[in-house]
């Protein structure tokens, strides 16, 4: 028997049966079932379910499959807990704060003591905020030291 204690963020998982994803809520970014043998990434866990990154089938765009505790009366045995195997299990889970690798039960970073942030869904990485020169408002690239247009520093 599987549980959901069993898995972490941050944890490789693959559906081991069909996963038939209910989605009573007409969501534009609707996931059909998922064929048994699809791999997934675990990204958020809460007290009754996970949710599972995984590329939707019909559109190629990474999407979330819930997968409910044992015990959640209201999903199908298709949706709960015994659809997962775990493929490889997380050792760290890296701090976006200060990139030091921390074992994957802290909450916080032991480095700089800000929280590990778990529920980032998206697999490609944030963009960063744009920059703009203080001088001349010229917006600024990531990697600019220097104002193309009037030539004062960027900090």
């Amino acid at each position: 028997m599987v549980y959901l204690s069993d898995f972490n963020v941050g944890n490789k998982v693959r559906f081991v049966k069909e996963f038939d994803c209910n989605d009573m809520y007409e969501n534009p970014n609707y996931l059909p079932p998922l064929p048994a043998g699809t791999v997934g990434e675990v990204v958020i866990k809460k007290p009754d379910h996970l949710a599972v990154s995984v590329t939707n089938p019909n559109t190629g765009e990474k999407s979330l499959a819930l997968v409910w505790d044992v015990n959640y009366p209201h999903a199908a045995e298709t949706e709960k807990i015994g659809c997962l195997e775990l493929v490889e299990v997380a050792t760290t889970v890296k701090c976006l704060t200060c990139g030091l690798e921390n074992e994957p039960q802290v909450k916080f970073c032991v480095g700089c003591g800000r929280p590990i942030q778990r529920v980032n869904v998206a697999d490609s990485p944030q963009k960063p905020k744009p920059k703009y020169c203080p001088n001349c408002g010229c917006k600024l690239m990531p990697i600019q030291k220097f104002c193309i247009k009037c030539g004062t520093k960027n900090e």
